[in-house]
C-alpha cells in the first residue's frame, strides 16, 4: 500500500539524516553548547535532556539512532559530575520511554492503528498521558539518584570504570568554541522535527478527507509523504550548514539508509507472512479458536494476554513496525468480536513492543549500547529494573483505564 511504502521509505531516511549529522559532529556540538550555557544550572539540564529524548522518541520514533549520541551523552554526564548511568538514562532510557508512549510515532502508533481501522494518531489524549507519567517516574528515580551522587559518588555502580574513563578528559579546562554553522544547523534541524510533530496532528483531523483528483488518495496520506521530504531537506541543509557536501554528504547518507535495510526487511517479511495467513485461511483458524477460548473471559483478562503475547513476540522479532503487519490484524479481529476498543488494542501492542526495547537482553541494540559505556548488562538490568517495573505497572493501569473509562 501507499502507507507502507511510505513508512518504509521515512525508516530508510531517518538512517540516512542521522547519520549524515554525526558525521558532522553536529550533535556533539550540541550537547557541548548545552552544557557550556547550562552547566551552571545542572538539575535544569537533567530535567530537560530526558524530556527532549522522550520527545524525539515518541515523535520521530528514536530508537537505535540514538546510539552514535549515547557516547557524547555519558560524556556531558561526567563533565557534570555524574556517572555512565545518568547519560545511559536521559539518552537511552529516555528515548525508549517516548517511543514506547509513542504520542505521534508512526512506527508502532501509526502502522498499528492503520492497521485496526482507526484514523492515525487518533486518541492521542491517553497517550499524551502516557508520556507524562513516564517522564514523572523516570525522574522520580533520576533526580535523588543525582542527588546521591553528590554526596556519595562512590555508590555508583560503575565507580571504579567511571574513574579510569574520566581520567581522558579535562572538562574544567576545556573551552566551548561557538560555530556558527553548526548552530544554524541545530535550529534549522530542529524547526524541522517541529514540522513534522505539526503535521503528524494535523493528520488527525484529515483523516477522511480525499483528494478529489487522485480518487482515493487521503489526505493524511499525502501528509505522511510531506514528513519524508521534511526529513531529508532538514538532514541535508543541516549538513550543508555544518559542512558536509556533495559526494561526501551522499555517501553518509547512503550509509546510513543501508544500515536500516534489515529493518525494512523484516517488515516486507512479515507482511508476506501476513499475506500467506491470510490467502491459507490460517488466521481464520486461529481466530476461531482464540475467541472460542477467550469466550466468558473478562476484558481485563484478554488485554493483559495481548499485552503478554506483544511482550513474547518481542523476544523473536524487535521491529515494532514488522510485528505491527504480523499481530495487529489478528488482534484487531479478536478485539472487535469480544467487545475491546480498537483503541486500547493499540496501546496494549504499543506498550508491549516499546516496554522492553531497553531492558531485553536479547536486543543487539542495547547491548551495542551498552558496550559504549562502562556499563554491564547486570548493572544496567539493576539499576534500570525498577524503573521499568514502575512502568510496566503505570501501563496496565493506563490500559484499564482506556477500557473501562475513556473509551468505554
Amino acid at each position: 500500500t501507499l502507507t507502507l511504502v511510505a513508512i518504509l521509505f521515512m525508516l530508510v531516511v531517518i538512517g540516512a539524516v542521522f547519520n549524515a549529522l554525526d558525521k558532522t559532529d553536529v550533535l556533539v556540538y550540541m550537547v557541548e553548547s548545552i552544557r557550556h550555557n547550562y552547566g551552571h544550572k545542572r538539575y535544569l539540564l537533567l530535567f530537560l535532556l530526558p524530556l527532549a529524548f522522550m520527545f524525539l522518541g515518541t515523535t520521530s520514533g528514536m530508537s537505535e539512532e540514538v546510539i552514535p549520541i549515547v557516547p557524547v551523552a555519558v560524556i556531558l554526564s561526567y563533565g557534570l559530575g555524574w556517572d555512565a548511568l545518568i547519560g545511559l538514562g536521559f539518552s537511552v532510557l529516555a528515548a525508549g520511554l517516548g517511543f514506547m508512549a509513542g504520542v505521534v510515532n508512526p512506527f508502532n502508533v501509526g502502522i498499528a492503528q492503520s492497521i485496526v481501522g482507526v484514523p492515525m494518531f487518533s486518541g492521542i489524549g491517553i497517550r499524551i498521558l502516557t508520556f507524562v507519567l513516564c517522564y514523572v517516574i523516570l525522574m522520580a528515580f533520576m533526580f535523588p539518584y543525582a542527588k546521591m551522587l553528590d554526596k556519595k559518588p562512590q555508590r555508583s555502580p560503575v565507580y571504579k570504570e567511571d574513574l579510569k574513563r574520566k581520567e581522558n578528559f579535562d572538562f574544567e579546562n576545556r573551552p566551548f568554541v561557538y560555530d556558527a554553522g553548526k548552530s544554524k544547523a541545530l535550529k534549522f534541524f530542529a524547526g524541522c522535527m517541529i514540522a513534522i510533530v505539526f503535521f503528524a496532528v494535523l493528520s488527525i483531523f484529515l483523516q477522511g478527507a480525499y483528494i478529489p483528483a487522485l480518487g482515493s488518495f487521503k489526505l493524511a496520506d499525502y501528509i505522511l509523504y510531506i514528513t519524508v521530504v521534511i526529513y531529508i531537506i532538514g538532514g541535508v541543509v543541516a549538513c550543508v550548514y555544518s559542512g558536509l557536501k556533495g559526494k561526501a554528504l551522499a555517501k553518509e547518507m547512503l550509509k546510513g539508509a543501508l544500515t536500516l535495510l534489515p529493518v525494512t526487511g523484516m517488515v516486507l517479511i512479515a507482511s508476506s507472512v501476513r499475506y500467506i495467513i491470510e490467502a491459507g485461511h490460517v488466521m481464520d483458524t486461529i481466530l476461531y479458536y482464540t475467541i472460542n477460548a477467550a469466550k466468558g473471559q473478562n476484558p481485563a483478562v484478554l488485554i493483559l494476554i495481548i499485552y503478554l503475547v506483544v511482550l513474547i513476540f518481542e523476544l523473536f522479532i524487535t521491529s515494532g513496525s514488522a510485528k505491527a503487519f504480523l499481530l495487529m490484524p489478528m488482534i484487531g479481529a479478536i478485539c472487535s468480536q469480544l467487545g475491546i476498543n480498537p483503541q486500547v488494542a493499540v496501546l496494549a501492542f504499543t506498550f508491549g513492543d516499546g516496554i522492553v526495547n531497553v531492558f531485553m537482553p536479547t536486543n543487539a541494540t542495547l547491548l551495542l549500547t551498552l558496550g559504549l559505556t562502562t556499563v554491564t548488562y547486570p548493572k544496567w538490568f539493576r539499576w534500570a529494573g525498577p524503573i521499568l517495573l514502575t512502568v510496566f505497572g503505570m501501563t496496565i493501569g493506563i490500559l484499564m483505564l482506556a477500557q473501562f473509562v475513556i473509551f468505554a
